[in-house]
Order: C-alpha cells, then sequence, then structure tokens
C-alpha cells in the first residue's frame, strides 16, 4: 500500500492538497496523466494543465 500527497492545480483552480492510497507506486507525471483528462457525454474528452508540487509517495 502507497499513500501519495502532492499540491495539485488544475486549469485556472488555486492550489489544493491531494491524498492517495493506492495499492502500486505513483510518480509525478502518472499523478499529472490521472489528473489532466476528463471526458463529457461519453463522446467528448477534455484536458486541462495540470500542475504539481509537493509531490510524496510513501510505502506504507
Amino acid at each position: 500500500m502507497y499513500k501519495i500527497t502532492a499540491q495539485v492545480k488544475k486549469g485556472m483552480q488555486s492550489w489544493g492538497t491531494v491524498i492517495l492510497y493506492r495499492d502500486f507506486e505513483m510518480n509525478k507525471n502518472d499523478l499529472i496523466k490521472s489528473f489532466e483528462s476528463y471526458v463529457i457525454d461519453f463522446e467528448r474528452e477534455i484536458k486541462v494543465d495540470v500542475e504539481v508540487k509537493n509531490f510524496q509517495c510513501i510505502k506504507i
């Protein structure tokens, strides 16, 4: 089990703190890829600029 913590900024939103628990290790780029796109109406995929700082992945 891994605990992933980071500060994330998505598009024009302000910085927010993210805490995730995963069975697999993630790096900063994996976290960015998981937050940068989302699907609307099952057809359109929108990509948003994502910034990450203070990234940590700790095995617990």
